[in-house]
């Protein structure tokens, strides 16, 4: 990627859009952030950075852009009952803005989507996901507010795609590493919680048995995908998977990161979010073909970074 470039950052200052701004300030660029703070902290001032806080569906937007990440995106599990507007709002009506400004600046947006659109199709067979697996969603449930609002995202990015924007849906699976922010407890953050209960000599906190699965990539495979997507030269998919062949389930998670702590782990067992998926697991075979990247974080060389920060 060419240096001295300038990029839009919607929700900058979640954990992986700010680490995203921060690699692309070491790589010589300009960047400019957009995060309302609901599922956030206030980052420090930093050079190469500049901060607007306000929601993406009010912000008016202005200046030039050599390409926008779309990461806003309101992820708390505890948020989708409490306040599904919010949840929702991003991926529909935010998003709508920013399309139309990239639009009237000719300039690529990648847009965040999440694994969490396939739903429960993982688990009929039992292997690799890849762009073209249908999804599998239990209508109406607590998670649907989520994933459908990012399926919706998805639509709206193809409206954009067929009009002419060079645009693409990132199916994101499960990212994590060092950094998370510590105030975001309860559902959702499986990796943080299991640190902070086994810090804490608590039982680890595990949501049905906990022989469901997932595939977790090292935050810095995943802003290394980010940037090779945005630098790449050829024409792009309407939606690409990206995430890693880490394929674990939540109980193998907590056992594996208690035997960091050399700590022999209790558990605490409570139900599922309904529509919560069993299977999980990512064929990121269109992306690496596309750009040459792969993930290259072992599970537990990343967990151990993580545990290092915390």
């Amino acid at each position: 990627m060419l240096e001295g470039k300038k990029f839009l950052i919607c929700g900058g200052e979640g954990f992986i859009g700010w680490n995203l701004a921060l690699s692309l300030v070491k790589l010589g660029h300009r960047v400019v952030t957009i995060d309302n703070n609901i599922t956030s902290i206030r980052k420090p001032s930093t050079p190469g950075v500049t901060f607007i806080r306000q929601g993406i569906e009010d912000v008016e937007l202005n200046g030039d852009f050599d390409g926008i990440f779309y990461l806003a995106s309101v992820a708390a599990p505890r948020l989708f009952a409490e306040d599904p507007i919010a949840v929702m709002a991003p991926n529909i009506s935010g998003l709508q803005n920013v399309i139309e400004f990239a639009k009237s600046k000719s300039c690529r947006l990648l847009y965040a989507s999440s694994s969490e659109v396939y739903g429960n199709t993982g688990s009929i067979a039992q292997e690799a996901m890849n762009e073209k697996r249908p999804a599998l969603h239990d209508l109406l449930s607590e998670k649907s507010v989520y994933s459908v609002s990012k399926m919706i995202g998805e639509e709206l990015i193809k409206v954009a795609a067929n009009e002419g924007l060079d645009t693409c849906s990132m199916r994101l699976f499960n990212v994590y590493g060092p950094n998370m922010d510590p105030t975001i407890h309860g559902r959702g953050r499986v990796i943080p919680n299991f640190v902070n209960a086994l810090q804490n000599n608590r039982p680890i906190p595990i949501e049905g048995d906990g022989e469901q699965t997932r595939s977790f990539m090292y935050i810095d495979d995943c802003v290394s995908a980010l940037v090779s997507l945005m630098d790449c030269d050829k024409d792009l998919p309407l939606v690409i998977n990206i995430g890693s062949e880490n394929n674990v389930s939540i109980k193998e998670l907590a056992f594996t990161i208690a035997n960091i702590f050399e700590i022999v782990p209790t558990f605490e067992y409570s139900l599922r979010l309904s529509g919560d998926p069993d299977w999980r697991l990512p064929d990121c075979t269109l992306m690496e073909e596309l750009t040459g990247w792969t993930w290259t974080t072992s599970l537990v060389d990343g967990l151990r970074l993580t545990i290092g920060d915390y």
